[in-house]
């Protein structure tokens, strides 16, 4: 026996006893009671997860599982594509839960798993093998189901000749069936990897062996196919469903982000918006976004790796000018889109990029950016800050003077009026400076999480990109005031600051 059939068996053993464990059952219920809540829980999707299956489900269901499923039972010969953020639990529902449901309201025929090879596939089924033979609320609903002589790892059937399979991408389904049935319902998972998806014409041949081979062994009459899998790159099954114009297939494509619009997370009910963002900020913004928000961004697409140069800063007093300028987000909320101030400095030709902010805040922290950079320069240099042009002026002058009132005096901002032309362009005009080495950025915020921040949403800045570009909208203006300052030797003419409300 392989080492790895020997971890696949300690592990199932190991998961029958943690079923076991987890679903007691209620002794003194009469059969007239469990015959209503099993037809109670046969119609409740969310009902019937978390009280089969209490091991997995440790937070309510989210109500886009709920949808998800619900919809699905009634509606087969369809492919589902669960573009759910890692962790939302798309591989419990796929592999375990939802196939149970199906079998429970008489749906479900056979099986079939897709994965990257036959032991990650044998490994997703034995989960749901598991629950058969172990779940007790199982056995006492619908009693034991083992069927003796068809128990294999990878290959086992119910005592009804519901049947079940596992197969790596380098195998065929081609034929499977247990005596006159054909499997119905089959999903894919973890069917991809960052390998193979680099390789355009391996990825081809995976999604023509997904039509082919695994869809083709289902059955004629009524099937389904669930793709579990987010979209981290273009070339990914799920990606090449959506994307695939001459299939006839119906196709639903389910997308669920860890943030939704508003910045907040989109299962509340297990994880906070702080953990999201805590996680997101872990692993770094271009990888969040593949990972966690279905944008495959490739990274380096135009702003390429190799020309952020980190050297080492002038004193303030040798620069000609120094600007700060801020990107402001239209909310006045921790959750809302990223606020970006960043300091620059020119030198004959040269940018170099001195400090970044670049954070979800308040706008009162942005303020707050503001000041930190005047203290920091001071009297070495005269340093002008600008903003670019917000909807919530009011509120954003109310905290600036309120802030101004803690700090001893307001901080004099120039408001940028200026009729600005499309953002991608304005950004993707800069490439020439970072390829010629004249924008240069300080060694010593090299691993600050702001500066972090800012190369990141450059690296990830491409056409169609879904990811915040804050800090790059901040620099390309700061630059544009750099260099009409330096054209005339005067700052470019200053909007008129609305008169402030706020009464000292």
């Amino acid at each position: 026996m392989s080492t790895n059939k020997k971890a696949l068996i300690a592990r199932f053993e190991q998961l029958k006893f943690d079923i076991e464990l987890s679903t007691e059952v209620d002794k003194f219920e009469s059969d007239k009671e469990k015959a209503a809540r099993i037809e109670r829980l046969k119609s409740d999707y969310g009902a019937f997860a978390e009280y089969y299956f209490p091991m997995y489900c440790m937070a309510p269901t989210a109500k886009f599982q709920i949808r998800e499923f619900s919809f699905a039972i009634k509606n087969p010969n369809r492919v589902y594509l669960l573009q759910w953020s890692r962790e939302f639990a798309k591989s419990v529902h796929a592999n375990i839960i939802f196939p149970f449901f199906l079998w429970v309201n008489g749906e479900l025929d056979g099986m079939i798993v897709g994965c990257a090879n036959e032991d990650e596939a044998e490994a997703k089924l034995s989960d749901l093998q598991a629950e058969f033979e172990a779940n007790q609320r199982i056995i006492n609903d619908f009693g034991e189901q083992k069927l003796f002589g068809s128990w294999e790892t990878g290959n086992f059937a119910l005592k009804n000749g519901t049947f079940f399979r596992a197969f790596g991408r380098k195998q065929s389904p081609r034929g499977v069936r247990r005596k006159q049935k054909r499997p119905n319902y089959g999903v894919l998972d973890d069917i991809d990897d960052k390998q193979l998806v680099k390789n355009d014409q391996l990825s081809k041949e995976n999604y023509e062996w997904v039509k082919e081979e695994f869809m083709a062994a289902l059955s004629i009459k009524k099937w389904w196919v669930v793709v579990a899998e987010n979209k981290f790159h273009k070339n990914t099954i799920t990606a090449q469903f959506e994307n695939d114009k001459k299939s006839k297939a119906k196709i639903r494509v389910s997308r669920v982000n860890l943030l939704n619009d508003k910045g907040e997370s989109n299962w509340p009910e297990n994880y906070t918006t702080e953990e999201c963002l805590a996680k997101i900020d872990s692993i770094g913004e271009i990888s969040a976004q593949r990972e966690y928000f279905n944008n495959p961004i490739e990274e380096g697409t135009i702003f390429k790796n190799e020309w952020f140069r980190y050297v080492k800063m002038l004193p303030f007093a040798k620069y000609d000018y120094l600007v700060s300028y801020t990107d402001p987000s239209y909310k006045n909320t921790d959750k809302s889109d990223f606020k970006a101030t960043v300091l620059l400095g020119k030198t004959g030709i040269k940018y170099h990029v001195i400090k970044a902010y670049v954070d979800r805040v308040s706008i009162a922290m942005m303020f707050k950016w503001m000041y930190n950079i005047h203290d920091m320069v001071k009297d070495k240099h005269v340093v002008r800050h600008w903003m670019e042009d917000a909807f919530l002026q009011d509120l954003m002058w109310a905290e600036l003077d309120a802030l101004g009132l803690e700090e001893g005096f307001v901080l004099p901002v120039g408001h940028d009026k200026r009729s600005k032309p499309d953002k991608f362009q304005r950004i993707e005009a800069l490439q020439p400076l970072f390829q010629r080495g004249i924008i240069e950025f300080n060694e010593a915020e090299e691993n600050d999480p702001g500066m972090i921040r800012l190369v990141s949403q450059f690296m990830a800045f491409q056409k169609g990109s879904r990811i915040n570009d804050d800090g790059p909208d901040a620099i390309e203006g700061a630059i544009y005031i750099l260099n009409e300052r330096s054209r005339d030797g005067k700052p470019p003419t200053v909007g008129r600051r609305p008169i402030s409300r706020h009464k000292y």
